[in-house]
């Protein structure tokens, strides 16, 4: 239902919007498109699942990524805003984790992920750590990053009113 509520709210408010998606793997896109109508404000979906490919498309310096890793807020910043320069979309949400069940790094924990909200110009990243499933993991970001979003847009439309 939240798909629901954010792409009407999109909608109405004229607002376009993309993803940048590592663990993802397009997930969010695909709750969003299961709504009709939602072709009048989404832009695409960039799915970044490998550090080459967020170095080589995202041009995020792999000095960034090796000093903070790949799971990390400075890197799910860049993934927000090179998704903004890409999509060119009002609305920029990016998803960089460790969704498990092992990990690549025995600094980072699985369960741990970041999620950028770039709405205008403005940067959010949250901090996600919700060690469980692999698949519940996924849906339980892209509820969280929902969540946040329609907030924000309430925010934004509220403002406008007034």
């Amino acid at each position: 239902m939240k798909n629901l509520t954010l792409a009407k709210l999109l909608i109405e408010n004229n607002l376009t919007i993309g993803f940048v998606e590592s663990f993802t793997g397009g997930l969010a896109a695909a709750k969003l498109v299961d709504i009709p109508g939602v072709s009048k404000v989404f832009l695409g979906s960039l799915v970044t699942y490998s550090s080459l490919i967020k170095e080589s498309l995202l041009n995020i310096d792999k000095e960034i990524i090796d000093q903070y890793d790949v799971v990390s807020k400075e890197v799910a910043s860049l993934m927000a805003k090179s998704g903004k320069e890409i999509l060119k979309a009002d609305i920029i949400i990016s998803f960089t984790g460790d969704a498990g069940p092992t990990t690549s790094n025995e600094k980072i924990k699985v369960g741990t992920g970041y999620i950028g909200i770039l709405f205008f110009d403005e940067l959010e990243v949250v901090e996600f750590i919700h060690p469980t499933s692999r698949n519940k993991y996924r849906y339980d970001a892209i509820s969280l990053a929902f969540d946040k979003l329609i907030k924000k847009i309430k925010n934004y439309r509220d403002k406008k009113l007034n």
